[in-house]
């Protein structure tokens, strides 16, 4: 519910407090992580190792920025009566999933450990399931907001722009693996 003051002033309340939570969870949930994972998907064949370092460094800078907004909405919640139970539930369900796989990353195994293959495993599973439910939690929260202007169709665009582009290193990967078995099958 709107007070007087605030509807007299023209701004909703809690209005910086609202747009910086979903500001910095866009950022940290809808396009740091998604393009740390492009990164880990695609680089790792272009360089050595410095792919995982660029990976490690968007995914901790994306868990960082998304829990201080994650805190943010807990503040919201705190004050405000509003409820949505489906935008909080998936925040949560975020924040422990990333903690989850920040935890992971102290004990991830050594490469040539037979316990690696199932590492992996956990950790795309994981990674994946946390840009999916941070996505669509991006729209509930819009949904929510209502922001105006164009949030919602500029993030849609962001996120079809990160589709092309994975699509496109995707099809090259492809393409380059295709030609290195043909030329491995000549040797």
């Amino acid at each position: 519910m709107f007070t007087a003051q605030a509807i007299v002033g023209g701004t909703p309340p809690h209005y910086s407090l609202k747009r910086a939570h979903g500001i910095l969870n866009t950022v940290a949930w809808g396009v740091l992580l998604p393009i740390g994972v492009i990164i880990a998907r695609y680089l790792n064949q272009c360089t050595e190792s410095l792919w995982f370092y660029i990976h490690v460094l968007l995914q901790m800078i994306g868990y960082v920025l998304g829990a201080i907004g994650w805190a943010l909405g807990m503040r919201l919640h705190a004050l405000t009566s509003a409820s949505h139970k489906v935008h909080q539930n998936m925040g949560i369900g975020l924040f422990v999933l990333g903690l989850v796989q920040m935890f992971a990353l102290c004990l991830r195994p050594n490469k040539d450990h037979k316990l690696r293959r199932y590492w992996n495993v956990y950790h795309h599973s994981i990674g994946y399931t946390i840009i999916l439910l941070g996505i669509i939690n991006i729209f509930e929260g819009l949904k929510i907001l209502s922001p105006g202007g164009n949030w919602k169709s500029g993030y849609a665009a962001s996120l079809i722009l990160m589709v092309i582009l994975s699509l496109i290193l995707e099809a090259i990967t492809w393409i380059r693996c295709i030609k290195q078995r043909r030329y491995d099958g000549l040797q």
